[in-house]
């Protein structure tokens, strides 16, 4: 299937990433060869649903360099940081009142060590007739080796620090995430209905924010989007 503008969806999906500051210009003659780095190719997905189409650019740091050798090869891959989904689905199934979301960019929101994105450049023009230019991507590259422990661990750690002032809604950060889905529920309306904006503002706290919400409950997800609304600064 040819999707029309393919171009125009790459530009303003790459566009957006520099406008959101996740990817940042090199300015190539302030760089020193001699030091480490590792340029990573990238193209675009088509996603199809019923409702629409959409583009996505993915990185692949599984391309080996001129070394044999790709970023992937030299990431540690850690251990899972995150509760047996089994487990975290029995959890779900559990309560009266059933909620899930999703966190939004979930990699895209932590940062990475300013010398760590010497690894993640990319190569990158606005149109065939301009110049190639330099990026590095400054945040947690889906793609990566290690992205996924990286961002449950940040998550996790979230939930630590933040435990005392937000006791529930760290229990659900440390419990019932997968990934970048999150699916927790409460026996009765008062409870769901406190538990919702106590997890927004625990994410907001880390810079994370919650969206695509579902619930059984019609006032509870009412309610979700509601607060979701007023957090768009997260």
């Amino acid at each position: 299937m040819k999707i029309p503008n393919v171009y125009q969806q790459y530009k303003d999906f790459m566009s957006e990433y520099l406008s959101l500051r996740h990817m940042e210009e090199v300015d190539e003659n302030s760089v020193d060869v001699k030091n480490e780095h590792f340029y990573i190719p990238h193209h675009h997905v088509i996603k199809e649903s019923s409702l629409a189409t959409c583009l996505s650019v993915v990185f692949n740091a599984s391309a080996k360099s001129s070394t044999g050798v790709s970023l992937n090869d030299t990431l540690m891959i850690d251990p899972e940081n995150q509760d047996d989904l089994f487990a975290i689905l029995l959890r779900f199934r559990s309560h009266n009142i059933a909620v899930t979301s999703d966190l939004q960019k979930m990699y895209r929101q932590i940062n990475i060590e300013n010398e760590d994105r010497n690894f993640q450049k990319i190569l990158l023009r606005d149109n065939p007739s301009s110049p190639i230019k330099t990026y590095r991507l400054c945040t947690i590259t889906y793609g990566t080796a290690s992205a996924s422990y990286l961002a449950t661990r940040v998550l996790k750690q979230l939930a630590i620090d933040e435990s005392s002032n937000f006791p529930k809604a760290s229990e659900v950060l440390l419990h019932n995430c997968y990934v970048y889905d999150v699916l927790f529920g409460a026996d009765t309306l008062e409870e769901a209905e406190k538990l919702i904006p106590e997890l927004q503002e625990l994410l907001c706290s880390g810079g994370f924010k919650l969206n695509k919400w579902c619930s059984n409950e019609k006032s509870v997800l009412e309610r979700a989007i509601k607060t979701e609304d007023s957090k768009n600064s997260c």
